[in-house]
């Protein structure tokens, strides 16, 4: 919604930054579903358990790269705070 609001209002903005904008959101909101995901499958799954305890260091590992050091990079690294 605030995308296509960018894009009706400010088109030469989003004609330069739209893809960045694109990636950010995608970037962003991709952390939220792995740790959504997370969640169901650990209270619910017990395959999932016995799996995530066989391969802890590896699972914890993807987990704290996609949901915590993904967003962060992603933000930094786009004009969400303004710096170019």
């Amino acid at each position: 919604m605030m995308i296509a609001t960018i894009r009706r209002f400010y088109p030469a903005f989003y004609q330069e930054y739209g893809s960045l904008i694109w990636i950010a959101t995608i970037c962003l909101t991709f952390p939220l579903f792995v740790r959504g995901l997370n969640s169901r499958l650990y209270g619910k799954e017990k395959k999932y358990w016995s799996w995530y305890g066989n391969h802890f260091a590896a699972v914890n590992s993807m987990y704290v790269i996609l949901s915590s050091i993904l967003p962060v990079v992603t933000q930094m690294s786009t004009l969400l705070f303004g710096a170019r």
